[in-house]
């Protein structure tokens, strides 16, 4: 009897370890990892406006990588207006591509190949990030549109 409880315990211990584990992987997979620190230079691409780009200032550059650095949430696509500005982050023989929900509306698709992809990886920034985000984007003479 005392060796079936011992029993007992032990696979009731093992299958709360497995479960904390597992509850922790799916926590993690609602994530992306974003380190923009290779990036020494950021880049706006205007659609639209006759491919109209900026380089943004090194201070712009770095604040707009601490937007788009650490863990940030998945979510699934929603009713923004991609692919009408482009983010680059440039440097190290690296390339990142952003785009933001051309709205404000704090949702960034994850570039594929360069180029938007609706069937990408998106995720949110939060509203001081966003807000940023659309300073710089509109500071440079272009207009949001509106959600679609």
């Amino acid at each position: 009897m005392e060796r079936k409880r011992l029993l007992i315990c032990v696979l009731l211990s093992v299958c709360a370890v497995v479960l904390v584990i597992g509850l922790y992987f799916l926590y993690q997979a609602q994530f992306i990892k974003l380190d923009m620190s290779f990036a020494s230079s950021a880049v706006i691409e205007y659609r639209g406006q006759d491919g109209a780009s900026v380089t943004l200032t090194p201070e712009e550059t770095d604040k707009l990588k601490s937007c788009f650095t650490g863990n940030m949430k998945k979510q699934a696509p929603s009713g923004c207006g991609f692919g009408s500005y482009t983010i680059y982050f440039i440097g190290d023989g690296q390339e990142a591509v952003f785009f933001p929900g051309g709205d404000g509306c704090g949702s960034v698709a994850v570039g594929s190949n360069g180029g938007y992809d609706e069937n990408g990886v998106f995720f949110s920034v939060g509203s001081e990030e966003t807000e940023y985000m659309m300073t710089l984007i509109t500071q440079y003479g272009a207009q949001l549109e509106a959600e679609t």
